[in-house]
């Protein structure tokens, strides 16, 4: 039981001048009160209030746009102060309450103690409301505890007379920062920042649950406060659907997957709904009643009412996220100033038009003062985050009727602050050319163009690309020229250089004004530029490409890919041949081996291919890819004669006599480098050489020196030496 109190921490304890107090609120909240004091005697884990960390951040959020020092607040708000309370703590106290103050609307006092003492090591604050109070007339939820400031201001009553509404206790021994500025110096703790989150704690921004390390708990004795009943888990389950007590609340309370459902907190999020501190183990005093910290990190303007701070950390504004949730709970809220005026709204950027919907996007430009920072801001029906004026709001799929628009602005938080301009802006004129590409040659440079739609127009915004060139049609055809609907158009682009690498390859997209891909065809190979937009595009399938020669005509009724287009299949050809690695001639036979390289172009599937009659199996091994139906094939020739001569190529395939080719003059051999009477092998036809033959003189197998090959060593290779005396074979 003990550690389902620490989150009462907030508004629980305040040291000797709540625990001091004999009356205040419902006798629930009196009971826990007794139950959360006997706690602190036997639970050294608990960690209530606002907790430093102790390092620098060095960030800074500035005071709402609304927020103006000094100004009339529009909740009266009086603060009494304990004594020994510091001025210049006081100062910046009363600067924070200001910022409360502008924004919260109470016809009724809020009453606020605020107390200098001495808390737990690492917590800078502690606060929470003084009373709760349920069922009270004006209350926007039957039995569901308000806190007392936000209960008196919506019954329009003080219902607990001469208590206060909120307390706050500051840490006396923390190394503060008092300035206003927010340029809180490294070790210090902005007092501005921690007064803002510890009020917000006292209005409202606190929830009943708690967990006792097991199970979790909700309610004031089985009453739940009103931020109990925004709280959801991540499936957007209520928390309130679980019974207190259980198992399964308390691992939702600690399932790092609370968020807040209210419509105004998630209107004002930028992420979805607002997400709540719950780590997996338990925080008293942190969990579940503060903003998720990962979430809005430090510097970020909705950082206030996460459950750290560092030093150098300055946060001198609630955050859209914490006033939604706050008009969530029933406080109303009147950010806006009297004044709130639309100066004007003004054309900005026009995109074409979009002939497949006839459509296009417009920019309006609008200039305002005075307005609120809450809400959005709605034009023409749209709405769009408020930003700062002049704001640039884009209008999307407009209708292209070339007639002039009227353009109404409001602020939903301030509806009252509408303003319309007549004729800001006139429409683009509409379009309904819908074009397709019928035939392309790239031989010729020519293109083929059908004009599929139902109307006349000219051709602005239409362009054709290419492997990253690209084309306006417009400046294909002459100068005004109007495409009548149903005719075809074939216009010469003398600048395209569609690539070639052995075989026909490239691609040809049809592009809107709108920089869509309304048409494609790709040949030779795939992965060409456009491809991927093309199949984002549902014009082309993946990887697919025309397998052929040009011309390439559409033959289809409407659809796209490969298989609407007709063309020349390849044909099987040898289309380059070339000398590869010469090896050296070899000096024991005269020999040598040549690396050919083959361009071949859809060879038969068998792949036996002969090289000047030598014989080879075109495999992995041996050929690559180039291009669409197109490979190289690397080869080498073996025993080849050394003769210093060119020597020409003949290529022919078993399987396809048709497909070969000769080659001329494609290598040269080496020149000779094997003397046949030279027996020692020295280079030279010399005494070495007789002395070998009279050494094997009479052998008759596996003899060196039978240089004239008959098997045996006798007087006809002796001769044979002889007749080339002297001679030298290098």
């Amino acid at each position: 039981m003990i550690q389902r109190l620490l989150i009462y921490s907030f508004f629980l304890t305040f040291g000797g001048v709540i625990w001091g107090q004999t009356h205040f609120g419902p006798p629930s909240l009196q009971e826990k009160i007794a139950e959360h004091n006997l706690s602190k005697t036997c639970h050294s884990g608990s960690n209530p209030g606002l907790i430093g960390t102790g390092r620098d951040a060095f960030s800074k959020v500035e005071p709402p746009q609304w927020f103006t020092p000094g100004a009339d607040r529009m909740s009266n708000i009086v603060v009494s102060y304990s004594q020994g309370f510091p001025e210049e703590a006081r100062a910046a106290l009363e600067y924070a309450l200001d910022i409360w103050g502008q924004i919260l609307n109470s016809e009724i006092t809020i009453w606020v103690n605020a107390n200098w003492g001495t808390l737990n090591t690492g917590v800078l604050a502690q606060a929470g409301p003084e009373t709760l109070h349920s069922n009270f007339p004006g209350a926007t939820s039957a039995n569901k505890y308000f806190p007392g400031a936000l209960a008196n201001a919506l019954s329009v009553s003080d219902l607990s007379p001469g208590e206060p509404d909120l307390n706050i206790t500051f840490g006396g021994e923390i190394n503060w920062y008092f300035g206003l500025d927010g340029n809180t110096p490294g070790g210090k703790y902005d007092f501005v920042t921690v007064a803002l989150h510890e009020v917000s704690h006292g209005l409202g921004f606190i929830g009943s649950a708690t967990h006792n390390g097991n199970s979790g708990f909700t309610g004031v004795s089985g009453t739940p406060l009103i931020y109990d009943v925004f709280v959801e888990t991540s499936d957007g389950t209520s928390i309130l659907s679980f019974n207190s007590g259980t198992v399964d609340l308390g691992e939702a309370l600690e399932s790092d997957a609370l968020f807040w459902n209210g419509a105004e907190g998630w209107a004002n999020s930028t992420i979805g709904r607002p997400r709540l501190y719950a780590p997996p183990n338990w925080n008293g005093g942190s969990s579940f009643s503060h903003l998720r910290e990962n979430t809005y990190p430090s510097g970020t303007e909705n950082s206030l009412m996460t459950p750290f701070l560092g030093t150098a950390e300055a946060i001198h504004s609630p955050g859209p996220v914490t006033e939604g949730m706050f008009k969530d709970m029933g406080w109303s809220m009147d950010l806006i100033s009297e004044n709130c005026e639309i100066l004007s709204a003004v054309s900005g950027l026009q995109l074409p038009c979009n002939p497949e919907t006839s459509t296009y996007t417009q920019q309006v430009v609008i200039t305002y003062e005075n307005n609120p920072t809450i809400g959005v801001i709605v034009v023409n029906g749209t709405t769009h985050t408020i930003g700062s004026s002049p704001q640039t709001v884009t209008l999307v799929n407009q209708p292209a009727d070339g007639l002039p628009v009227d353009v109404e602005v409001y602020f939903t938080s301030q509806p009252d602050c509408i303003m319309t301009f007549p004729a800001a802006y006139t429409a683009i004129d509409p379009c309904c050319l819908d074009l397709r590409i019928l035939e392309v040659n790239p031989v010729t440079k020519t293109i083929t163009i059908n004009n599929m739609g139902n109307c006349d127009d000219g051709l602005d915004g239409f362009s054709l690309f290419s492997d990253f060139s690209e084309v306006d049609l417009v400046s294909l055809v002459t100068p005004g020229y109007v495409f009548i609907a149903g005719e075809t158009l074939e216009v010469v682009w003398s600048d395209w250089d569609p690539t070639f690498l052995y075989t026909n390859e490239g691609e040809l997209s049809l592009v809107n004004p709108v920089n869509q891909v309304i048409d494609y065809v790709q040949w030779g190979s795939p992965n060409h530029a456009a491809e991927l937009n093309a199949v984002a595009n549902n014009i082309w399938e993946n990887h697919d490409f025309i397998a052929g020669e040009p011309p390439f005509i559409y033959i289809g009724t409407g659809g796209f890919g490969v298989a609407e287009w007709s063309f020349v299949p390849y044909e099987c050809n040898v289309i380059e041949a070339s000398a590869g690695a010469t090896s050296e001639c070899d000096l024991n036979s005269g020999l040598y081996t040549q690396e050919i390289n083959l361009t071949l172009l859809d060879p038969p599937a068998s792949g036996e291919i002969t090289l000047n009659g030598q014989g080879f199996l075109l495999d992995g091994d041996n050929t690559s890819s180039l291009s669409g139906a197109a490979i190289l094939a690397t080869l080498t020739l073996e025993d080849l004669v050394s003769d210093g001569l060119t020597v020409d190529l003949n290529v022919t395939f078993v399987a396809d006599d048709a497909c070969g080719a000769v080659f001329s003059e494609v290598f040269s051999a080496p020149e000779i480098c094997f003397c046949l009477n030279d027996a020692n092998f020295d280079g030279s036809i010399n005494v070495g050489d007789i002395l070998l033959v009279l050494a094997e003189f009479s052998c008759s197998a596996g003899c060196t020196a039978d240089v004239t090959g008959d098997g045996n060593v006798n007087v006809s290779d002796l001769l044979s030496i002889l007749a080339e005396f002297g001679q030298s074979c290098i």
